[in-house]
C-alpha cells in the first residue's frame, strides 16, 4: 500500500458533485541511497516533497467533518513518521480541468458514483 504525505486539505464548493474535500498529497518513496543507514539504525528513510508539484495527487471526497477531522489527524502525525495510506480501491480516476486549462487525473471517492 502506497504512503503519502498530505500537503494541503481544502474544501471546494465549485465541484459539480457538490461540496467536496480535496486532499493534495505527495507519494513517499523509500530513500534507497540511505539503505546502509537503515541497516545501522534500524530506521527507514523516506524521500518526499512538502510542496505541490506536477506529481502531486489529488483525492476528492464528499465533504464531511468526520473525513476532515480524520485527514487533519493524519496530517499532524507526519512529523512522527506516520503517513497516510489511502485504500486506492475506494477511489476511481476522473479527469479534472485545472484553472490553467490543463487536465489532471484525480482520485474521486467512490461515494461520488
Amino acid at each position: 500500500m502506497d504512503k503519502y504525505v498530505i500537503i494541503e486539505i481544502v474544501d471546494n464548493h465549485l465541484n459539480p458533485d457538490g461540496l467536496s474535500l480535496i486532499v493534495k498529497a505527495n507519494r513517499i518513496d523509500v530513500a534507497s541511497e540511505f539503505e546502509h543507514l537503515s541497516e545501522i539504525f534500524e530506521e527507514k528513510y523516506y524521500r518526499f516533497s512538502l510542496d505541490e508539484t506536477s506529481d502531486t495527487e489529488m483525492f476528492i471526497y464528499p465533504f464531511s467533518n468526520r473525513i476532515l477531522n480524520r485527514m487533519l489527524c493524519v496530517a499532524r502525525q507526519q512529523e512522527k513518521g506516520v503517513f497516510w495510506k489511502p485504500d486506492l480501491s475506494e477511489f476511481y480516476d476522473s479527469p479534472l480541468q485545472l484553472r490553467d486549462g490543463t487536465i489532471k487525473t484525480v482520485h474521486k471517492y467512490i461515494g461520488f458514483c
